[in-house]
C-alpha cells in the first residue's frame, strides 16, 4: 500500500472521530517515542509548536515534533535528528494524543541543533561534536543509542 493511499485512508478515519493507533518505525524521535511504540492519532484543526504530528513528507509518513510554523510553513523535526522537513498544513495527518508537554527551551535547542547542522555543511560528526548538540545531548537525549535510525 502506498503512502498516499495510508494517509488517505488514516485521514478519512480521523475525520470521522475514530482513534487510530500506529507503530513507530525507526527511532529518530528517541527518546519520546522509539521503534515499536505504539502511538494514537487524533483529528485536529490547529497544531502548536512542540506538537508531536503524523505527516507525509517526500512520499513518506512521518512522525515528528513541530518546532517552527512561519508563512504558513510548517517545520518538523525528530527529536534525535539533525534535519528539518518544511511542510504545509495540508500534508498533516493528525497528532498524537497523551503525550506529555515539552518545554520552550528544548524547542529552541532543538532548532539550534538544525542551524548548526547546516552551518556545518549538513556533516553529521561535526554537528556532533558542537557545544551547543553536546548541551542538548546531555540535557535531552542522555543516553541516546540511535541518532537518525543509526546506532552511536
Amino acid at each position: 500500500m502506498t503512502t498516499e493511499i495510508k494517509a488517505t485512508i488514516l485521514k478519512m478515519m480521523l475525520r470521522k472521530n475514530y482513534c487510530v493507533e500506529m507503530s513507530v518505525t525507526g527511532n529518530s524521535m528517541y527518546p519520546q517515542l522509539k521503534e515499536g511504540d505504539s502511538i494514537f492519532l487524533r483529528p485536529s484543526c490547529e497544531y502548536t509548536i512542540g506538537d508531536i504530528i503524523v505527516f507525509i513528507y517526500k512520499n513518506d509518513l512521518l512522525i515528528h515534533r513541530l518546532i517552527k510554523i512561519k508563512d504558513d510553513i510548517y517545520y518538523c523535526k525528530g527529536d534525535s535528528s539533525f534535519r528539518l522537513e518544511d511542510i504545509k498544513k495540508e500534508d498533516i495527518i493528525g497528532s498524537v494524543q497523551n503525550m506529555s508537554s515539552i518545554d520552550n527551551k528544548f524547542i529552541e535547542m532543538s532548532l539550534s541543533v538544525n542551524e548548526e547542522f547546516v552551518s556545518n555543511g549538513y556533516e553529521i560528526e561535526a554537528t556532533k561534536a558542537s557545544d551547543i548538540y553536546l548541551k542538548y545531548k546531555n540535557q535531552y537525549l542522555e543516553g541516546v543509542t540511535y541518532v537518525n535510525n543509526e546506532k552511536r
